[in-house]
């Protein structure tokens, strides 16, 4: 069951206008990859379940290039005595100024630049999710009550609405700055040290 309409708040607003646009920009050559990078694990094949839904959705097929996900995150320190996973992103590209990562945790990212966006935690309606799995699956009905019945307990309503939420309209125009039309010869570097409301650092804060 893949994302159909955004207004159950499985897709953050604006994500269908963020790929349409990524997916043009390739096709102009403006940027040579849109990759999936994640902290998530794919051994079970969550995040390539995940992948065709978000094109699904947009209505952008086969956008993405690669997926990088957990198995392939180095791991390093923390200041807690633990370790925790790091985006490395010269596994996409070797040139630092040719990558940008969209990521909510923008500390834990390495060697490119980052849009820092805030978490999005929009609870998610799971009531039609739960009939249709009974209706595919009725000899299974009480276990699917059990299973969703804990998750409600384990996971209550935040009550947090992300309705109005433009943090990805926002991330455009700041991609739109750091990858300028072809004729323009700016890189990634030039095109943040060049505004004075963009710092000069490789993580750029969009909320």
């Amino acid at each position: 069951m893949c994302i159909r309409d955004r207004s159950l708040g499985g897709a953050r607003p604006w994500l269908r206008e963020l790929l349409q646009t990524l997916e043009e920009w390739k096709r102009v050559n403006r940027i040579d990859e849109v990759a999936i990078f994640t902290s998530a694990s794919n051994l079970d094949g969550w995040v390539t379940f995940l992948e065709e839904c978000i094109e699904d959705y947009a209505g952008t097929a086969d956008l993405f290039g690669r997926c990088i996900t957990r198995e392939r995150c180095p791991l390093a320190p923390t200041g807690f005595g633990g370790t925790r996973t790091f985006k490395d992103l010269s596994l996409i590209s070797e040139n630092a100024e040719s990558v940008v990562l969209l990521d909510d945790k923008p500390d834990f990212v390495r060697n490119g630049y980052v849009i820092g966006v805030p978490e999005y935690r929009q609870d998610v309606a799971i009531d039609a999710l739960e009939r249709h799995m009974k209706s595919l699956l009725p000899q299974f009905e009480d276990d699917i009550s059990q299973v969703f019945a804990v998750d409600r307990c384990n996971h209550p309503p935040n009550q947090l609405d992300f309705s109005k939420d433009d943090v990805l309209r926002k991330a455009v125009q700041v991609l739109t700055g750091l990858f300028p039309e072809a004729d323009e010869d700016m890189s990634v570097l030039a095109a943040c040290s060049s505004d004075a409301d963009w710092p000069p650092s490789p993580i750029v804060e969009c909320c």
